[in-house]
Parts: structure tokens; sequence; C-alpha cells
């Protein structure tokens, strides 16, 4: 049986030199682990509104995306997922995200990046994003 392919947009914003990144909520499944803010794409959404609505429902946060840092598919043991990370910026720089009570956010340095508990789908993201602002050094703030 072809297990469904999700199609997931994900927002790596960055803020005075930190990624924000979310925990999954309590009672959903891999709760235990973190991920760069996004979700699914509904019909006939394109990912870069996907983006902006979840952002919005999630972290009561306008965004504008920038581009695609990154595209993978992954695949769990209930479906497949295609994920598409895109650097996105607050549109109103003085806002602050507002995490759900069931959540948890973080804002981390990139040399942090390596302690946060990933997702899969996401952990070899964190691992290029890390080195990609480590090597961009300074320029990214």
């Amino acid at each position: 049986m072809t297990k469904k392919r999700l199609e997931v947009a994900a927002a790596i914003i960055l803020r005075a030199g930190r990624i924000l990144v979310c925990s999954r909520p309590r009672r959903s499944v891999l709760a235990e682990f973190w991920e760069f803010p996004g979700g699914k794409a509904e019909p006939g959404e394109t990912l870069r509104e996907a983006l902006i609505r979840e952002i919005r429902e999630e972290l009561a946060l306008e965004i504008v995306p920038r581009e695609s840092f990154w595209r993978l598919d992954h695949d769990y043991p209930d479906k497949s997922v295609r994920v598409t990370f895109f650097f996105a910026d607050p549109a109103d720089p003085s806002e602050e995200p507002i995490a759900r009570d069931d959540q948890e956010m973080s804002w981390v340095t990139p040399d942090e990046l390596g302690s946060v508990r990933f997702l899969p789908a996401d952990l070899p993201v964190a691992c290029a994003l890390r080195y990609h602002l480590k090597k961009k050094d300074t320029a990214w703030q």
C-alpha cells in the first residue's frame, strides 16, 4: 500500500542571531520532539500560503516567507512527508510569537541547534542550517 505524501512548509525564522524552534504539541504524535514551525498545505494552497497560515494559527505571528533553504522527503511509519523549509521574517520586527498552551518555543543559537531533539525530518536541516549560518557568520543576523 502506498503511503499518502503530505506537502509541508516550515519556517526558519531568524532574529538577533537566534532561530525559532517549537516543541510538538503535548498530546500529539512525536510529542517529545522539537521542530521548525509550520504545517501541512491544504488542497489548492501554495506552500508559501500554507506557511503564512500555519504560523499565524500556531504562533499568532505574521511572516513574510523568503527563499527556500531546503526540501526533503521523509518516511514515517504511517505517512510520507515532503517538507520545504523557507527562511522567513516577521512582518513586524517588533512582534513576538506566542506559543500555544500545549507547546513550548525557544530562540536558539546556531551552536545550540545541535542539542535540540528535532523530529527526524527536521534533523538534517538543522545540521545543514547550523553549518550554513556559521559559514555566513554575522551576515545573516
